[in-house]
């Protein structure tokens, strides 16, 4: 976007992990209404404003914009995505650590794909629309093999990666092979 965009990068990185925060906890509400707690959802909402409220006035006045991101971040990482899943997981009788058992790989990948392309790949990248393309490939590049090689140490347990296997990537091998030797 250009060098007058540059002093929102902070802001934007800020927002956008409350982002993928918030994309985590989104359809818990679904889930209390589904196993018959719809009062949760308003319990959850008086409980992020009585949190939220303080903190973003005390961000706004102490550091701005900035404080109020991280008013965001912060009470959606301490108090509103542990609360819903805690409330979420309860009546179906889904433990914490089988979430984790899930989510684990694919939050490892996400991490080591920004850890690349922060430090790697976009500095490497022209500040143009095809640079963040190829920022974008490479992303999902890394992505796609710090989760393979994960999935593949793990012993390959059943999940996405299995059925991704599976479904798409042996027929697409097999087709292959037989075109090759036809």
């Amino acid at each position: 976007l250009g060098p007058r965009w540059t002093a929102a990068v902070p802001l934007i990185s800020i927002l956008a992990i409350f982002g993928a925060l918030n994309a985590l906890q989104t359809n818990c509400g679904v889930g209390h209404y589904a196993t018959g707690h719809p009062r949760t959802m308003t319990v959850i909402g008086v409980i992020q404003i009585v949190f939220l409220m303080p903190s973003v006035i005390w961000g706004a006045y102490a550091y701005g914009p900035l404080g109020i991101a991280w008013a965001y971040l912060l009470n959606a990482a301490i108090i509103i995505v542990p609360l819903n899943y805690a409330f979420a997981l309860a009546p179906v009788e889904l433990s914490p650590l089988r979430v984790w058992r899930l989510l684990w790989r694919p939050i490892v990948a996400t991490l080591v794909m920004y850890a690349v392309t922060a430090g790697y790949v976009v500095p490497a990248m022209p500040a143009t629309v095809v640079g963040l393309g190829a920022a974008v490939l490479a992303g999902a590049a890394v992505y796609a093999f710090v989760l393979i090689g994960m999935w593949y140490s793990s012993g390959r347990p059943d999940g996405p990666e299995r059925i991704v296997q599976d479904k798409y990537l042996v027929p697409a091998w097999r087709k292959l092979m037989r075109a090759r030797l036809a």
